[in-house]
């Protein structure tokens, strides 16, 4: 398969990689590929070959920029096995001189979870309970929503990764997955999921001064061995069914389950299943790793993303289901209500497969400002990163795990 965008798709995607560039360097960062090309001249950029198939992911800025066929990705870890990146647990580590000229103490690797017992909030709602996890003097707080019955082994496990600016309490506004975790018994899965939410550093990290590697990287890529030792230790410590175990990631998010979906050697081998939304996908589709792939119609940086993907799909003779395509789902729709205009999108839902190849793909038209479409499609907005649509993110991803692990 050979994809090709127009001069015209180049123009109008770098001129956004330098405006959302410029927004993040101000504090409202969005659409974390394109920083890679708006500020090359900073920092200086890691790449790495990711397959020799045809690639994909054709929006990114870095890719609009070359006019070659390789398959690049900025910022990614060398190959390593899982066990090579979860090693050592407790090691001790000479002190750390950073930027600022400060010498912080040593402090040792660890990433240890304790208390295995459910996290039941007061009010009732799905509660949380904090784990430090610190790896090669990166420290990570985990956000972990246990579910009742979870602590004597046997429920699943997912990692729900935030975007860029945010944290883990926005990500589960948008994504609410500690409770369809929670409630996952209820939508047919064997039990429910314990749900593990990252807080990463994204600007400052207490053990090594400015992140650079991570604010300017496509993934967080400074915290992958952190997200894989933490991923790790929390199946062996809740004794989690380890077909059970999948990924999910908004924005930057996804360029990190890109890495960990597209690893060869082995990073994504304890997730089952992957869901990406808000990027673009990276990599050819794997055997027996299924995989969604969720973008906004009005994304400004990835809006032909899943139509690219669909066009290569059936080019490469995968056969195709459509689970939902409703007329004029594209169209935003809109209404004033109490003086206030408000706006609501639809969405059409895709199936493709290929032998034992499994990709979903699901296009809004929900938007918010003042990021149009790239946002967390929810029936019930609730921040400025989550747009009015007529699914929950949260029930496609549960509905999409348990479909094929149950």
């Amino acid at each position: 398969m050979k994809f090709d965008i127009t001069s015209d798709m180049r123009t109008i995607t770098n001129t956004l990689a330098l405006a959302f560039a410029l927004l993040s360097l101000t504090g409202c960062n969005q659409n974390d590929s394109n920083q890679i090309e708006a500020v090359e001249g900073m920092v200086e950029e890691t790449t790495q070959p990711l397959s020799d198939t045809p690639n994909l992911s054709l929006i990114a800025a870095q890719h609009a920029l070359q006019d070659d066929d390789s398959v690049v990705e900025a910022n990614i870890l060398p190959a390593a096995s899982i066990s090579e990146r979860t090693s050592q647990q407790t090691v001790d580590l000479p002190s750390v001189e950073l930027s600022t000229g400060q010498s912080m103490p040593k402090r040792e690797n660890r990433c240890d979870i304790t208390d295995l017992s459910p996290t039941i909030a007061s009010d009732g709602l799905p509660g949380i309970r904090d784990y430090l996890c610190v790896v090669d003097y990166v420290n990570v707080n985990w956000s972990v929503s246990v579910p009742e019955g979870c602590q004597s082994g046997g429920c699943g496990l997912i990692v729900d990764i935030h975007g860029a600016t945010m944290n883990a309490g926005i990500q589960d506004a948008g994504t609410q997955m500690r409770a369809f975790g929670r409630r996952a018994t209820d939508y047919g899965a064997l039990s429910p999921y314990i749900v593990l939410q990252p807080n990463l550093t994204d600007v400052f990290d207490e053990y090594s001064g400015w992140d650079f590697q991570s604010l300017f990287g496509g993934a967080y890529s400074n915290e992958i061995k952190n997200l894989s030792t933490f991923t790790a230790r929390a199946i062996e410590a809740w004794q989690v069914d380890q077909s059970r175990v999948h990924l999910m990631g908004f924005s930057r998010g996804t360029w990190t389950a890109n890495v960990f979906y597209c690893d060869p050697d082995g990073l994504g081998a304890p997730f089952a299943s992957t869901l990406m939304f808000g990027e673009r996908l990276s990599c050819e589709p794997v055997d027996n790793k299924p995989l969604m792939v969720i973008n906004g119609e009005y994304d400004l940086g990835q809006s032909a993303t899943n139509d690219v993907i669909y066009k290569g799909l059936l080019n490469g003779g995968y056969s195709q289901e459509v689970l939902f395509n409703p007329d004029n789902w594209n169209v935003i729709q809109t209404r004033l209500e109490n003086g206030v205009y408000t706006t609501s999108g639809s969405h059409q839902h895709i199936r493709l497969r290929k032998g034992q190849k499994w990709v979903e793909l699901i296009e809004h038209s929900g938007v918010t400002v003042p990021l149009a479409g790239h946002c967390i499609p929810s029936t019930s907005p609730n921040n400025w990163l989550v747009c009015q649509t007529d699914f929950d993110l949260g029930q496609k991803a549960i509905a999409f795990f348990i479909a094929h692990t149950g």
